[in-house]
């Protein structure tokens, strides 16, 4: 492949990320109809640890970062509404939630897990309500079962529960879309490859892409919240996005294992020790979690060192590789350096979100998947371009092998493949 080539290939990756990105901000402000929603963003009452405040506006209102056995008591005058099969939507995070209407309980949620020091998760709730005839109060109750859980709350909705679903998949189609395609697309390459590789060791990169793709569909489906289309187990959702973003991190090492056995010591040392790391670390992680002795929403800082690590060492050793012009990495290169902006980008808008006031969002929603979507791609033209030099190669092999060995007119063994 030539370096043109390469180039018009990474222009194209480049304008086909602008576009999802474009089309992912435009679907995100699809509207939806009024009479279907009631926002709950006025005149509130907090009370944190038995010390009150007022809030007269839930939407973008700091609190202190909540940590693990800090109650949180959130009261409110719901309005007349005239919505038909009213819900409360509420997101909950790390949290056991009790949620009274008029003194009297109508929601519970995770008290038995917290008895016993299991993860709750975080996710959206939908309560039945009665119809709005009357103003009726709203109590919310939390108590917090992690450190830095949130700093902020999502405000409470009552919607239409007969077309929730359908916004939010209007909303999200891209998203949705781009999760699907990861997910389908990584499962078939993986069954396709897994065979493939018993015959040839060429075909690994690809099977290695295509678990990435796996592990970071699953990441996406659970981040933007996409499963409450098919379940509401917030359990759920923490293991398929931690557990797909700890395998999509392990397997983007991976990819480069075979390049770096054959590089200098330093680089073998360097991808020995991430290796190692990263395999223990996901192994004890998630040990821990299925015996309760480790929280993932805990390990979330030291998996974002993970990532970062792992991302800037790709990143050199494929720069390295460039400058020396030993392999052709263009493309790569350009998805190596897109994933890399989106995440520093996603992690500082998250700690910032978290811990400055002046940030404080209801709900972290990440673009990284589109950067994520974007290496996938970059990686399996990689892959791809390798694995056509590699058969080039060993079909001019044949060739020559068969020109050294036959007479070109007859195509009959020649001398020399008769004293051999």
């Amino acid at each position: 492949m030539t370096k043109k080539t390469e180039w018009y290939e990474l222009l194209l990756l480049i304008f086909f990320g602008f576009l999802m990105i474009t089309m992912v901000v435009i679907t995100g402000y699809v509207k939806s109809d009024k009479n279907d929603y009631l926002d709950l963003d006025y005149n509130w009452t907090l009370t944190r640890n038995g010390k009150t405040f007022k809030a007269d506006y839930l939407e973008g209102y700091s609190i202190d970062v909540m940590d693990k056995g800090d109650e949180l008591v959130l009261e409110t005058k719901i309005p007349e509404y005239t919505i038909a099969a009213p819900q409360l939507e509420f997101f909950s995070v790390h949290s056991v939630v009790n949620i009274y209407l008029d003194n009297e309980k109508i929601y519970s949620y995770g008290q038995e897990r917290a008895d016993k020091n299991l993860v709750l998760g975080y996710g959206y709730h939908y309560i039945d309500l009665p119809e709005g005839d009357m103003e009726r109060d709203l109590r919310i109750e939390l108590k917090v079962t992690e450190d830095n859980a949130f700093s902020s709350v999502q405000v409470p909705r009552i919607c239409n529960g007969k077309v929730v679903h359908n916004d939010f998949l209007r909303q999200n189609s891209i998203i949705l879309i781009i999760c699907c395609f990861m997910t389908v697309f990584g499962t078939i390459v993986a069954l396709v490859t897994v065979f493939g590789i018993f015959f040839n060791k060429i075909f690994y990169k690809l099977f290695i892409v295509a678990l990435f793709s796996i592990g970071i569909g699953a990441w996406v489906s659970a981040n933007y919240n996409l499963l409450f289309i098919f379940t509401d187990n917030l359990l759920a959702k923490v293991y398929l996005e931690f557990g797909g973003l700890e395998m999509a991190t392990l397997f983007i090492l991976l990819y480069f294992s075979e390049d770096s056995k054959k590089s200098t010591r330093i680089r073998r040392i360097a991808f020995l020790i991430l290796e190692i790391s990263m395999s223990i670390f996901v192994a004890v992680t998630f040990i821990g979690q299925i015996i309760g002795t480790i929280h993932l929403p805990a390990v979330l800082p030291i998996l974002h060192v993970f990532m970062l690590c792992i991302v800037v060492y790709i990143l050199c050793i494929v720069i390295f590789d460039v400058m020396k012009k030993r392999n052709n990495h263009i493309v790569l290169l350009g998805g190596i350096i897109i994933i890399l902006s989106f995440i520093v980008f996603d992690l500082i808008r998250f700690y910032l979100t978290k811990y400055v006031p002046a940030f404080a969002q209801n709900n972290f929603q990440i673009f990284g998947c589109i950067g994520a979507f974007l290496f996938v791609i970059s990686l399996f033209m990689h892959s791809v371009n390798q694995l056509n030099a590699t058969l080039i190669e060993i079909a001019s092999e044949d060739v020559l092998k068969k020109l050294a060995y036959t007479d070109p007119l007859t195509e009959l063994f020649n001398r020399r493949a008769l004293e051999e």
